[in-house]
This record gives C-alpha cells, sequence and structure tokens, in this order.
C-alpha cells in the first residue's frame, strides 16, 4: 500500500491579555502572546492509500481484472475567529480573550458502538446481495409449478375474497356493524389473496415475458456482468447538544457550546462475472430458474411464511448466494463504504467569573467551528457470510399491514384460497 497526501490544517491559535488598573496592578498589563494548540482550525487535508500495480495500462488492457483495496478520507474544517472583552472589573481589571476558541472547545462525541456494528452488517448483506443476483432467473418455475393448482383455484374464481367482501357488506351490512369480526376477515381474506395471489401472479406474467424476450439474445462468447447491492440507511444525529466544559486554560473559566452532528453512512458490494451460456438449452434454464442450482432457494420459497422471515433475515438470497451456479465464473467482487461526518459547534456563552471583591461573573456569546469529513474504502474479494445476514430496514407501511392481516388470518383460522371466513 502507498499513501499520498494532499493539502494542510492549521493549527488553532489563542491569546488573551489583562489590564491592571493603577490602583491594583500599577497599570501594567500582563499578555500569554499567541499560544498554539494541537487542535485543528481551517484548511482541508486529503489522504488516500491504494496499491501500486506494475504496468497496469498494459495487463489491464490485456484483458487483466484488479481488485485491490483503497481509502479515500478529505477533512475540511472552518472556523471564525472569537474576540471576548470581559471587565472592566474594579478591583481588577480588563481580560480579552482571541482566538479559535469555537475550534479549541470542541469535542465530538464517539459514535454509538451500534452505528459501527450497523456498517459492518450492511457490508456483509450488500455482498450476500450482490452474490445472490449473479446469473439470476427471471423467473422461479419451480415454484410456478408448485403452485398451479393453488394458482388455478385463484384463476377459476377471480377475486373471490374481495367479492365475498362487497356481498356481505350488502347484504348484512347491519349484522356487520355488531359482528366486527366478521367484517375484519373478509377485509382479511381480500388483502391477502391480493397481494400474495394476484400480485405475484402478475409478476410471474412479467418474469415469464422478460424470460421469453432475454432468451433471443444469446452469447456465443463468455460476457462479463456485474451484480450490485447497496444499502444507504444508516444514519445517525445529534440535533442541539448543548455542552458546558472548563476552559481555565484559554483565560476563560468555563465555555457552553450548542453543537449539531450529523452522521451518515452508505454501503455498497458489487460482483463482477462472466457468463457463458453455451447452448440455447443451458440459456433457457438460468433464465427460467430450472437449473439444479435453483432448487435449494425454490424449495425455501415453498416454505409457509418463508417470504415473512426473508423480511428478517435473508434466507432465500443466503441459499442463492452460496450455491455455485453453471457456466458462471466470478473474477471478483468488492464492498465499498462512504462514511460522512459534519460536526457543527457554535459558542454560547463564554464565562469569567472574578472572586475578587467585589465577585462578578462575565459572559460573552462567540464564533463558531464546522468541521465535514468524508471517507471511501473498497474491501477486495471479500468472504461470502457462513450465515444468512440481518436486514435492518424498517417495514414499510404496505408490509406492516401484510404482518397484521397474517396475524389476523391465524387467530381468526382464515386459508388464503378458500372463502370459509
Amino acid at each position: 500500500m502507498r499513501t499520498r497526501t494532499r493539502g494542510m490544517l492549521d493549527r488553532a491559535w489563542y491569546s488573551y491579555q489583562d489590564y491592571n488598573p493603577p490602583s491594583t496592578g500599577g497599570g501594567k498589563t500582563y499578555d500569554t502572546g499567541t499560544v498554539f494548540t494541537n487542535s485543528k482550525s481551517n484548511g482541508s487535508y486529503d489522504t488516500v492509500s491504494d496499491v501500486i500495480i506494475p504496468n497496469f495500462l498494459r495487463r489491464k488492457n490485456a484483458g487483466e481484472v484488479f481488485m485491490n483495496p483503497f481509502t479515500v478520507t478529505k477533512d475540511k474544517r472552518s472556523t471564525s475567529s472569537s474576540s471576548f472583552t470581559f471587565g472592566t472589573h474594579p478591583g481588577w481589571g480588563t481580560r480579552k480573550v482571541n482566538g479559535d476558541l469555537a475550534c479549541i472547545w470542541s469535542v465530538p462525541p464517539s459514535r454509538p458502538s451500534w452505528f459501527e456494528t450497523r456498517k459492518t452488517d450492511a457490508m456483509a448483506r450488500t455482498l450476500l446481495m450482490a452474490h445472490s443476483k449473479v446469473a439470476s432467473e427471471d423467473f422461479m418455475s419451480l415454484v410456478t409449478v408448485a403452485e398451479a393448482t393453488k394458482t388455478a383455484r385463484m384463476i377459476a374464481r377471480p377475486f373471490g375474497a374481495a367479492t365475498d367482501l362487497i356481498n356481505r357488506m350488502i347484504a348484512r351490512r347491519a349484522a356487520l356493524v355488531v359482528k366486527g369480526l366478521t367484517l375484519t376477515a373478509a377485509a382479511t381474506q381480500a388483502w391477502l389473496e391480493y397481494r400474495f395471489g394476484w400480485k405475484p401472479l402478475l409478476y410471474e406474467m412479467q418474469g415469464i415475458r422478460e424470460a421469453y424476450v432475454n432468451n433471443l439474445v444469446q452469447y456465443d462468447k463468455p460476457v462479463r456482468l456485474v451484480a450490485r447491492a447497496s444499502d444507504g440507511n444508516i444514519v445517525w444525529d445529534l440535533p442541539n447538544s448543548v455542552t458546558t466544559a472548563s476552559a481555565s486554560a484559554q483565560g476563560v473559566t468555563s465555555v457552553t457550546m450548542r453543537a449539531n452532528y450529523s452522521h451518515r453512512a452508505k454501503v455498497s458490494s458489487g460482483v463482477l462475472y462472466e457468463l457463458k451460456d453455451d447452448t440455447l438449452e443451458s440459456a433457457t434454464a438460468r433464465r427460467m430458474g430450472l437449473r439444479l442450482s435453483d432448487v435449494p432457494a425454490s424449495l425455501w420459497e415453498l416454505v409457509p411464511l418463508s417470504f415473512v422471515v426473508d423480511r428478517f433475515v435473508d434466507v432465500g438470497a443466503w441459499l442463492s448466494a452460496i450455491v455455485p451456479k453453471p457456466g458462471v465464473n466470478v473474477l471478483g467482487s468488492w464492498t465499498t463504504v462512504i462514511d460522512y461526518q459534519l460536526n457543527f459547534h457554535e459558542i454560547m456563552e463564554a464565562k469569567i467569573v472574578v472572586n475578587t471583591p467585589p465577585a462578578t461573573t462575565y459572559t460573552n456569546s462567540g464564533g463558531t467551528f464546522s468541521e465535514e469529513i468524508q471517507s471511501v474504502s473498497r474491501t477486495a474479494n471479500p468472504t461470502i457470510p457462513s450465515v444468512p445476514t440481518v436486514n435492518y430496514r424498517d417495514l414499510n407501511l404496505t408490509q406492516q399491514i401484510d404482518h397484521v392481516a397474517l396475524i389476523t388470518q391465524r387467530l381468526l383460522g382464515l386459508r388464503v384460497g378458500n372463502a370459509r371466513i
């Protein structure tokens, strides 16, 4: 690995000056001069770490594939200099404080442990999802055939549950008001029939069409393709945080700051693979999900309520990812993490307490400091997770309704495709 840098960050500074009146200090002035600290206040600083590849262009043009790790970090900071005047105190005088004070006193909190855990989990999950998409089928014929009887029964009685619901509302509207369970059962049945009957059937028809259209295109030689997956739902915000800290070393007793912290992370993974369809039969089997490698995922799809499990744990995708696919040569994979931080601090109150009689407290408000850090890192050829990953995405409204309907179905003893209400 080699590391290169560009830019520079200035060191923060401060100074303070005390003027003692003639009656107490003989009219003398004490000046600290300019003091530089370890804090960095203004400027930008970029760091790049990557791998040196000898004869890169020649080897790339020859068809060689490179999967190398790298890290890029960009740090941009900006502060406004502050100037405070405390006094004049009759028994003590005046104190003036200057410098990049908001930068010196800003201390961003550590990010919570769950944030880093979520990034790690997202790296594993997106890699798993990308591998599951490698040479994926247009539709799962094995599942369609296994459920052909249920599909035929549904087609023979189109929208049966919805029709029953309307008829019951018309014929027994008075009773439905009294017997709420009847209306709940009928509405649940209609919703489940739509979500897990008609909607999947429409997707299957679309998949059959895509398989037919795509089957007209055949690769007479290996072609390189990329399967991708991403997760950008990693967020931690801490708005309007107020802290008070001692600042005596910089000529101030204490300082109170308002801060805003915003952290975002996006994780994406990709798989570069080479696909070769030797015959029309092999291409058709791949697009229609009729390969032996498609059997484990198809069997999982036939397990009752497996789709509910997949909303929380990626069992189906894991089965599809770990089983080798014929005619596929994986050339490499990668996982990229983009991490963004924005920290903002504002001095609400700088305070100095004078104990010399008369005891007095002076306050001032002051400047700001902002820091923007963005880092991009890539891991080359990570290992596919050995167990299914957890799906941390929140359920959308439709999925929440699905789960309520399924729970209601179990409680009321309903069966999708059967009008027993």
